[in-house]
């Protein structure tokens, strides 16, 4: 975390002295806040306790709701909320990621997440969107960085990516996963998200392509088990209906 603050200062007193064209600005910014969010979510606590838990995401709930109330304008408060982001998100995921009692439960989690995420995205009624359209809810929900060439500060990745990093990275960890090939396969989907985003200059979800990241890097993650099959299938297919219903009304 101390690291991940470090550069996030650097680029900021360093940046606006720079001459770097904008697509390297971006590409750079978001490398630097896929590699924190790897890295809290491979330091997080993998099985802490509630009450650890929710003592450790106290002074994050803190500096968000301060800067909320606040709203200071300076450079700073986008640090302090960068922070804080990064530490709530990777807690909250780990703690999550632990418990998942079975890999083929991932096969699950990677598919209602993706669906709950491209809706959330894509429709104007999706919390996604509407926290696109809001500079304040941008301020202390999305993650951002430096810009390099100016002296802007850019949001560039939501806290739920950083939790569902963290929640497979766990996962990964408690099921003896290959952890190499799971942050490996999470920094490819972050690559290509950002390429989409680069290419159809649109926000585009995260969570569909970690998921599938997690998915094709572990094969254990497709060996369901035969007595969660039916419930997860329903559960799943429900999720899908209402998702699908909420997109026609719309």
């Amino acid at each position: 975390m101390a690291v991940a603050a470090a550069v996030f200062v650097v680029a900021r007193l360093a940046g606006p002295h720079l001459d770097v064209p904008a697509l390297v600005a971006y590409a750079v910014g978001f490398g630097c806040v896929v590699g924190a969010a790897l890295g809290a979510g491979r330091e997080a606590p993998v099985q802490p306790r509630l009450p650890t838990l929710l003592a450790r995401l106290a002074p994050s709930l803190a500096v968000l709701v301060l800067v909320l109330v606040v709203r200071p304008s300076s450079w700073l408060a986008a640090l302090c909320v960068f922070v804080a982001l990064l530490t709530a998100g990777s807690l909250l995921g780990a703690f999550v990621g632990a418990r998942i009692q079975h890999t083929g439960h991932l096969l699950f989690v990677a598919i209602a997440s993706s669906l709950a995420d491209l809706f959330s995205v894509t429709q104007p009624e999706g919390v996604s969107a509407a926290i696109a359209s809001s500079e304040v809810a941008l301020s202390i929900v999305a993650l951002s960085f430096p810009m390099l060439g100016t002296d802007q500060v850019e949001p560039l990745l939501g806290v739920g990516d950083v939790v569902f990093t963290a929640l497979y990275l766990a996962a990964a960890r408690r099921h003896g996963l290959p952890l190499l090939r799971t942050v490996l396969a999470l920094a490819f989907a972050f690559f290509v998200t950002m390429l989409a985003v680069i290419v159809f200059r649109v926000p585009v979800p995260a969570l569909p392509f970690l998921g599938a990241a997690m998915l094709i890097a572990q094969p254990r993650a497709w060996q369901v088990p035969e007595q969660d099959c039916w419930r997860c299938f329903v559960a799943l297919s429900v999720m899908a209906a209402l998702l699908l219903a909420l997109m026609l009304r719309g």
